[in-house]
């Protein structure tokens, strides 16, 4: 039996902060209301680092950073050697960067980095038959080739002419023309919400996504959550897609439609509370951004992730002692709340920076953490604000710590996660929010669903395996 085709709208830094804009002003957010008076509601818990090229891959491939090799918004390529940036920033602007970073977003992000090995939701719903179509959607990798030319400036900084990228049946990308143009920023909202409700009038795909990145930049402006403004710019965006669809009444009779994000977002303090990793280890010599020598000429690499930083050290006598060294200098200091890093012997090393306890984890032992994954732990559990009753574990601030933990380390030698109100940064704070840590306050985005059953909590790699599940006739 064919299922009903799915509508699904990803609201980048969906954060569950404040209220939710159908219990605020419903008669403002009408559409927003409609779905939420005939769905359901829960949860959904991001990856560790929370940031949208992590937390996006998961979701659309079912599998953890582990797994498909996207370990945050910023990280080092060691077989490069190079830092991978998929977000442009003044900095990479002042290294006569922002070329690379164009092609790493727009290419290399799907084609390279995402593993191979490791099958999209696009790529495994093809294969069946079913026609998908994706609007923006950073992550869409899949079966079909399609040719098109990047949109100025962005083909000079590349090259011009024809290009190539992979993706879906139909597919719009920023900065990519193919019959469509799509454009950054609040016109690219639009054209992708556009060109989204003219698939839904063809009715031939049974998966249609569109990815909105509005509501991420506003919280990260303000702080979350967005004015009811912005909640309400949103909803007559959602009511072009149901009007496509034929109206309130054939939107739910015929589509399924799931609204989720792809991590939440916490207030900030701005520039006050802001580490730039790069300055402060300034002495023990970091690989500059644009530049390498990681293990040459220098002994470690360091990434900020937003209010997260991942760290690598070269397999060095330099590089070991340059990462202890960072160990215990970020142990020490203002502003990090726990501290995670890959031992010899293949275990996890997790330091509770405030309350001073350790705690050493490997995947497979009798301790069971709430979503069913087998942990052997040695220390104090409650550096992880990690409770339980024998060996069934329930959990505290930190929620999936242990999976998100482990998985978001598998590419780097070092993580911190950052205290509530405290952010990374490579030179320029974005504003008053932030996400990308492992406290709730940043780990948690809403799911809204019609039509579908879903668990009320849930996280993004569980999602994104059922999306396959619920779309596969």
């Amino acid at each position: 039996m064919q299922p009903r085709p799915l509508v699904l709208i990803l609201l980048d830094g969906w954060s569950t902060f404040g209220p939710r804009p159908w219990d605020e002003r419903p008669d403002r957010t009408p559409h927003l209301a409609l779905l939420a008076h005939h769905g359901q509601h829960g949860v959904a818990v991001t990856t560790f680092p929370g940031v949208t090229p992590t937390a996006l891959a998961t979701l659309a491939t079912g599998h953890w950073p582990d797994r498909h090799g996207i370990p945050g918004i910023l990280w080092y390529h060691r077989a490069e050697d190079r830092h991978v940036h998929y977000w442009p920033s003044w900095e990479q602007a002042r290294a006569g960067l922002m070329g690379r970073v164009a092609r790493d977003i727009l290419m290399d992000l799907n084609d390279r980095h995402l593993d191979p090995g490791v099958r999209t939701l696009f790529e495994q719903l093809e294969d069946h038959g079913v026609r998908c179509a994706v609007a923006n959607l950073p992550i869409r990798r899949g079966p079909i080739r399609h040719v098109g030319r990047l949109r100025f400036p962005l083909d000079p900084l590349l090259y011009r002419g024809p290009m190539t990228i992979s993706g879906p049946t139909d597919l719009t990308a920023p900065g990519f023309r193919n019959w469509t143009m799509p454009r950054l920023g609040r016109a690219g909202e639009d054209l992708a919400i556009a060109t989204a409700a003219g698939w839904m009038r063809e009715a031939r795909h049974g998966l249609v996504v569109v990815y909105l990145p509005a509501t991420d930049m506003a919280s990260h402006r303000q702080g979350p959550p967005p004015s009811i403004a912005h909640w309400e710019r949103l909803d007559r965006q959602l009511g072009r897609l149901i009007r496509a669809a034929g109206g309130p009444e054939h939107a739910l009779a015929r589509w399924r439609w799931l609204i989720v994000g792809d991590h939440g977002q916490s207030r900030v303090c701005g520039g006050r509370q802001a580490l730039a990793p790069d300055r402060i280890f300034r002495d023990l010599d970091p690989v500059p951004f644009g530049r390498g020598g990681f293990g040459t000429r220098h002994p470690v690499a360091l990434a900020p992730n937003d209010r997260a930083l991942l760290a690598w050290h070269a397999p060095t006598a330099a590089g070991r002692r340059a990462a202890e060294i960072l160990w215990e200098r970020l142990g020490s200091m203002a502003g990090i709340e726990v501290l995670a890093r890959r031992q010899a012997d293949g275990s996890m090393q997790i330091r509770d920076v405030t309350g001073g306890r350790t705690l050493t984890v490997r995947p497979g032992g009798q301790h069971r953490d709430p979503w069913g994954h087998a942990w052997h732990l040695s220390g104090d559990p409650e550096a992880l604000d990690l409770h339980g009753e024998g060996r069934k574990l329930t959990e505290g601030r930190y929620p999936a710590a242990l999976m998100r933990l482990w998985t978001g380390t598998a590419h780097a030698d070092l993580a911190a996660s950052a205290t509530p109100g405290w952010e990374f940064t490579t030179g320029t704070p974005l504003g008053l929010g932030n996400h990308g840590s492992l406290h709730a306050c940043d780990s948690w985005t809403p799911v809204l669903a019609t039509g579908m059953e879903l668990p009320t909590r849930m996280t993004l790699a569980d999602l994104g395996r059922q999306l396959v599940t619920a779309c596969t006739p």
